[in-house]
């Protein structure tokens, strides 16, 4: 049951975390601050504090080493646009 919960938690802070990297907020934190047994069986409950971290949206996007395609259109094929919130799916 142990090893369960380390897994089903850990993904759950991953899903989390990675909820928060696109909606830009890359640099969140999870935090368990407390968590208190409820059954003889080991079953728990708790509770995830989020840190946000910075907002952070996309600077210039760069393009080096190219010499054959126009750099604007690599730049639009990214999908990326100066601006906006950082989303770690689409940078991926």
């Amino acid at each position: 049951p142990d090893s369960f919960f380390s897994a089903s938690l850990a993904g759950d802070t991953h899903a989390l975390l990675r909820s928060y990297a696109d909606r830009g907020h890359p640099f969140a934190e999870v935090v368990l601050p407390s968590f208190v047994d409820l059954s003889p069986e080991g079953g728990v409950s708790g509770r995830l504090e989020v840190r946000e971290g910075p907002a952070t949206s996309i600077g210039d996007v760069q393009v080096a080493g190219n010499e054959t395609t126009r750099e604007n259109v690599i730049v639009r094929e990214t999908g990326l646009t100066s601006g906006e919130a950082y989303s770690e799916t689409a940078v991926e």
